[in-house]
């Protein structure tokens, strides 16, 4: 895991060649990107001022703020994008998933005004609809948008202070605009009050409220379970089943190895 502070990066052309099982974290505003042959690799660019290019990529995790975006020639990888321009796919594409800006964390707005992207709410958008060069002629090139189920938060490490999601509504004026209706909505905050629920603050409200409705089903369940008295050994077997299907998924999803990862940096610390 690599972590790349703010000062080494900002305004630089940063380039990420050959990585394998690597996960890198950039906490700066850097001029141009350029990430090129990565394999099973996770990347967190925090803003882009120029364009970020993705290209001969496999299995790649992005989570970026650019003002413009390319991806060429890359297979079997996530792109969670927020930008002032769509994103442009060309070249040999083949399954690659589009999704909305996935990061919070407390100095992401001041690192995208840094970077000059545009605030506002059709940026939000701006994944939804990517420019398809030569799609008539390359029938490789092939896209999804990610589906509801499956966005989720990206999981930064602790030097990353993420936005409580009580104080994630203080933001929504930048972008949405002041709207009354807009701010009685969020008194379905308080049900998520205790938990360690992450909210992104730059991704259309229908993903935000599916992930507050996945932490309510968390919530009703433990609500469940307690209301149940289950006596001690019946509570046992209840926590290992819920372990052991806890320890499939993050085997099956591929969200071992950073967890696994991010313990080692707490031992060393």
């Amino acid at each position: 895991m690599t972590i790349k502070e703010r000062l080494l990066c900002t305004n630089k052309e940063v380039r990420v060649i050959n990585c394998e099982e690597s996960y890198i974290y950039i906490d700066a505003c850097v001029k141009y990107i350029s990430i090129v042959n990565c394999i099973n690799t996770t990347i967190f660019v925090a803003a882009v001022k120029k364009v970020c290019t993705v290209d001969k990529c496999e299995n790649l995790t992005l989570s970026v703020a650019a003002n413009f975006l390319r991806i060429g020639n890359t297979i079997d990888s996530t792109i969670n994008y927020y930008g002032s321009f769509n994103p442009m796919l060309y070249g040999d594409n083949r399954s690659i998933t589009i999704g909305p800006y996935n990061a919070n964390y407390a100095e992401l707005i001041d690192r995208i005004k840094e970077a000059e992207i545009p605030i506002i709410y059709k940026n939000i958008q701006s994944y939804d609809h990517p420019i398809v060069l030569n799609d008539i002629e390359n029938n490789n090139i092939n896209h999804k948008i990610q589906r509801l189920e499956d966005f989720s938060a990206m999981i930064l490490p602790d030097n990353f202070k993420p936005i409580p999601h009580s104080l994630v509504k203080n933001y929504d004026p930048l972008i949405f605009g002041i709207n009354e209706k807009q701010s009685l909505s969020n008194d379905d905050l308080n049900y998520l009050n205790g938990t360690n629920c992450i909210l992104p603050v730059l991704c259309p409200n229908s993903y935000r409220d599916t992930i507050k409705m996945r932490y309510k089903g968390y919530r009703n369940l433990q609500t469940d379970i307690l209301q149940t008295n289950v006596g001690t050994e019946e509570q046992k077997i209840l926590h290992f089943a819920i372990q052991s299907h806890f320890k499939d998924w993050l085997v099956h999803s591929g969200s071992l190895k950073p967890i696994l990862e991010m313990a080692k940096m707490i031992d060393k610390e």
